[in-house]
């Protein structure tokens, strides 16, 4: 029995999360089925028989077939978030927000991505993976912050028509610092009660386009590309 392909699993002390990478769709598993999943997984890093929970074998989550799993279990289970205000949050302003006027590379890039999401889910963000930076631009932090790059986009998500979320803005500034050669990441993180999931920027561990404790505040699910240990 293991993690069945496409599936990307987050387990806390009192609930599991688990997400649909093929589908982009949240399961939500409360305490019980935690328990039992963290049971199941000790005793099959230990080797010994163990019964799956059955509210993850009913949804597909767990397959009969032997699957590598290997990276797609994050446990959080001893770890403790910062409080979490989802009125602040949802208040909150990010940097560059104006309408003084708009890029139209970023504005079509960004309608692009969004359309790519809403036809072919969670597959279109695979792309990040077939754009390799060749490191050819300078890559110093302070380089990579005065591109400017996340505060254009979000400029251009004030005029854009479509509504854009923060997976589709994230989607679009990962794939134009890789494109500049800069190797960034799209995470996603997800809290588990109350339940939120919210999509950002990293390049080398630190957050671009975004407040910078997200890492603290969100358990993360899913990375792509993936880090290479």
């Amino acid at each position: 029995m293991a993690i069945r392909t496409g599936y990307h699993l987050a387990l806390f002390e009192s609930s599991v999360v688990a997400l649909d990478a093929r589908k982009g769709k949240y399961l939500l598993y409360d305490g019980v089925v935690a328990a039992a999943f963290a049971t199941f997984l000790a005793a099959t890093k230990a080797g010994r028989p163990a019964s799956p929970p059955i509210a993850l074998v009913k949804d597909g989550v767990l397959s009969e077939r032997h699957i590598d799993a290997a990276g797609i279990v994050r446990d959080y289970r001893t770890l403790r978030f910062q409080n979490f205000s989802s009125e602040v949050w949802s208040a909150r302003r990010l940097s560059g927000r104006d309408t003084s006027g708009v890029n139209l590379h970023f504005l079509f890039h960004l309608e692009w991505n969004a359309v790519l999401l809403r036809m072919i889910g969670f597959r279109s963000l695979r792309k990040l993976e077939r754009i390799c930076p060749n490191g050819s631009n300078p890559t110093g932090e302070a380089e990579i912050r005065a591109l400017r790059i996340p505060e254009r986009f979000l400029q251009a998500s004030l005029w854009s028509p479509l509504p854009i979320t923060c997976l589709q803005m994230s989607f679009s500034i990962a794939e134009e610092f890789r494109r500049r050669g800069i190797d960034a990441r799209l995470v996603i993180g997800v809290r588990p009660l109350p339940f939120v999931a919210h999509a950002w920027v990293e390049i080398d561990g630190i957050v671009h386009g975004d407040e910078a404790n997200l890492p603290v505040l969100y358990g993360e699910i899913y990375r792509v590309p993936e880090s290479r240990e």
